[in-house]
């Protein structure tokens, strides 16, 4: 038992660091004369600070702490309603209180006496009753930031240091901010315990940015797949371009066999060795540039995703090692509150993100406490409803389809429907119509709203309306869902899914108005491609059956407020994408479904970190960046858009089909020109190097334009026209003859054989060649 409670006190001691760290920066805020807006973000985490500090504190059995957070708390409600100003007594005894805190902890750790708190808690009376406290003076340094030991420290720990967070699979005994060097000497020079550990300290920022930046070297990895792809096209393209010249070559050797005796048609031969020697190496170098490219994109990939999955496994720990201070948390609390209760765990061997685990502890230790002061009735009670004397309340945790689910189940009185009617009406959260009309899923939902309790009075473990809207805010934080099912009488359930690490998730890619945009696939139940005359109208609002269920159905662009609303259909369908959030679906109509993807969501600067529809952006392929939406705001969108706006859907505009042109040249240079030239607007090319080549290529392919060269061995571009115009296939088909020759007899010639345009090619550019060819076509 005593090391556990030494385990106990070392999370602890790191716990009430965070808490103190967040009070301290509020208390400096006021000093320093913040605006209003940031000082009432503070507030509110300071007085959530406050009350998380009260509860864990006593598990701890400091006691002496929890009544001075319980008083620092009740404070801080003064000032969040108005009933209370931040004076200079206020700041300083705030500030005194914190430091007094750090002592007991302090001393608590070495087994010395507590220090005296009497006449702080004078202070805070004076406060709390309206009166002006003596002087104290306010602290005047704050603690750094949060810090991740990657592995347990030495038990000597000094009061004020730096709050920390234990990330290592073994348990940590403390916190410290010395030096590495420092703690190992001391370590050698004490006498050796179980506690003494080698140490290294990693901020949870750097550690932070190791793991995205993992994720990030995975994305970029993929990128050199389309490299590859390039280098190999190259090596194509290459390979063809020696097929043609191998073919100049072969023709040019018969020319040249005689004159070996001209100088200038020497010239001309070495320089045709010389472009084959060249176009030999050339391939070479980039067969072997893309072996190589392939390998070492094999090997980046293997090992970033290895470098990932070695991080991400630092990470994780069991659920027992977070969760070990809650069985005497809730017997202490059951002790206080006069009640029995029989708490059991299962799962707690699971291992999951150590992140994901710390963030969704305090929120569970807000369910539980909530699950006995709320849920559990007094032993005489129970005993009168045929329960027995004993509350039972189980808190399990297991891993559905890569996600981590923890369940908590009571079997108290269940959730009071018709309080939380009265409580919402009360708070504007809904009218009476409003609250008629929900199911009892929808208002069970309404208990994690900003500042709801249905407690009579304020009590030390519940009646702040704190506990369940930080539950909600934690899981959207994790890309997570909360609900509660409940039988009034028989006891209440609350569920949590959240992903089981935070390094990676699964995402759907839907696009909307030429943007992509992502939604997480535990929130995705299907998707689907419709008809036009599947939708279904039910009071204004388009809705699409499934299996037999009425969907409401709406446009993504419409929910995300863009300005074009409508989906684009291709042959009269559209697609869509259902969501799931409990028991609630909505339909997503999309211009497309674009896939899956896994990676690493990244944070959102301004402005759009400011909006709640988006948890983040994915780096794609190409660096293009894709906007992760939060799916419960998708359904708050629907609820907000009264009108039911009808889903509009336009026809997909066709695309015009690409031309197809031969260009027929007996000069490679050209022919690579003119191909280079049309395919890059667009057109689909085809090539021939003389009139019999072209010949053949026409009886078996229909082209919208024919681009040739007068002179060509064997059958000239003239020849090749007065064939095109015989055939009855190609008769109308538009042809450009191309020629060096420029007179205008010969232009005349070309134009009586039936060429719709004859171009010189001392005059030849791009501008000429396009615009002949819009006329002509």
């Amino acid at each position: 038992m005593k090391d556990i409670h030494q385990k106990l006190l070392a999370a602890f001691d790191v716990e009430h660091r965070e808490h103190l760290a967040r009070i301290r920066l509020y208390l400096d805020s006021v000093r320093n004369g913040a605006d209003a807006e940031t000082l009432k973000a503070q507030l509110s985490e300071s007085f959530r600070s406050a009350h998380s500090l009260k509860g864990a504190s006593r598990v701890v059995d400091l006691k002496v702490v929890s009544d001075l957070a319980h008083k620092m708390e009740s404070l801080f409600a003064r000032v969040q309603t108005q009933k209370s100003e931040t004076s200079t007594a206020f700041v300083g005894t705030m500030a005194a209180c914190l430091d007094l805190i750090e002592d007991i902890v302090a001393a608590s750790r070495a087994g010395s006496d507590l220090p005296d708190t009497v006449p702080a808690h004078g202070n805070l009376d004076k406060l709390l009753s309206g009166e002006e406290a003596v002087s104290v003076s306010p602290a005047a340094t704050f603690p750094a930031s949060p810090a991740i030991a990657v592995a347990a420290v030495s038990p000597e720990s000094q009061a004020r240091s730096p709050a920390a967070t234990a990330i290592s699979v073994l348990p940590l005994p403390s916190a410290t901010t010395e030096p590495v060097a420092k703690i190992q000497k001391q370590s050698a020079s004490s006498k050796p315990t179980s506690q003494n550990f080698d140490t290294m300290r990693l901020s949870v920022e750097h550690f932070d940015r190791l793991l995205k930046t993992s994720g990030e070297v995975i994305s970029f990895t993929r990128n050199q797949d389309e490299a590859a792809q390039r280098l190999r096209d190259m090596y194509r393209t290459l390979r063809e371009m020696q097929k043609e010249w191998n073919a100049v070559q072969k023709n040019s050797t018969i020319f040249l066999k005689n004159q070996h005796n001209d100088p200038d048609k020497i010239r001309f031969a070495k320089y045709f060795a010389y472009v084959e020697t060249q176009i030999r190496n050339l391939g070479r170098q980039l067969r072997s540039a893309s072996t190589n490219q392939n390998q070492d994109s094999f090997i980046l990939k293997n090992l970033g995703e290895k470098l990932q999955d070695d991080v991400q496994n630092a990470r994780m720990i069991s659920a027992g090692e977070v969760f070990e201070s809650f069985p005497k948390m809730m017997r202490d609390l059951a002790k206080d509150d006069g009640k029995e209760i029989e708490f059991s765990t299962a799962g707690m061997d699971l291992e999951a993100d150590r992140l994901v685990l710390q963030a969704i502890k305090d929120p569970l230790m807000h369910i539980l406490r909530n699950a006995l002061s709320h849920g559990i009735e007094s032993p005489d009670k129970r005993l009168t409803t045929n329960k027995p004397k004993s509350g039972n309340i189980r808190l399990s945790v297991e891993m559905l389809s890569r996600r981590l689910v923890v369940k908590i189940n009571d079997d108290g009185r269940g959730l009071n429907l018709t309080a939380i009617k009265s409580k919402a009406l009360e708070n504007g959260l809904a009218n009476q119509a409003e609250l008629d009309s929900m199911s009892e899923a929808e208002l069970n939902q309404l208990i994690f709203s900003a500042g709801f309790s249905t407690a009579e009075k304020i009590s030390d473990i519940s009646g702040r309306g704190v506990g369940l809207n930080v539950v909600r805010e934690a899981t959207d934080k994790l890309q997570g869902e909360v609900f509660v099912e409940s039988t009034e009488g028989f006891g209440t359930r609350f569920v949590i899914s959240v992903p089981l690490s935070l390094s990676n998730h699964r995402l759907l890619l839907l696009k909307s108005q030429n943007q992509i945009f992502a939604i997480p696939t535990y929130a995705v139940q299907s998707v689907q491609r419709a008809k036009r005359q599947d939708l279904t109208t039910i009071e204004g609002r388009h809705v699409i059956k499934n299996k037999d269920v009425f969907i409401p159905i709406m446009a993504l662009s419409n929910l995300l407020g863009m300005k074009e609303t409508s989906v684009t259909s291709d042959q009269d369908t559209f697609s869509f994408a259902i969501l799931k959030l409990g028991e609630k679906r909505l339909a997503l109509a999309v211009d497309s479904l674009v896939g899956e993807k896994e990676g690493l969501i990244k944070e959102l600067g301004l402005p759009l970190s400011r909006s709640n529809r988006f948890a983040g952006g994915i780096l794609l392929d190409r660096n293009a960046i894709a906007l992760v939406i939060h799916p419960p705001s998708l359904f708050e969108a629907y609820l907000q858009l009264k009108s039911g706006r009808p889903l509009e859907i336009a026809q997909k505009a066709q695309e015009k089909p690409k031309l197809r042109i031969l260009v027929v040249d007996d000069s490679f240079t050209t022919r690579i020109l003119e191909k280079s030239i049309l395919e890059a607007k667009g057109y689909n090319v085809s090539v021939a190097t003389d009139g019999l080549e072209a010949l053949a290529f026409l009886k078996a392919h229909d082209v919208d334009l024919i681009i040739s060269d007068v002179e060509m061995p064997r059958m000239d571009g003239l020849a090749l026209l007065r064939e095109v115009r015989s055939m009855p296939r190609t008769a109308k088909t538009p042809v450009i003859m191309v020629s060096s020759r420029d007179t205008r007899e010969e232009q005349e010639r070309g134009l009586n054989l039936g060429a719709d345009a004859y171009l010189s090619k001392q005059e030849f550019n791009q501008t000429v060649l396009l615009d002949t060819i819009r006329q002509v076509v």
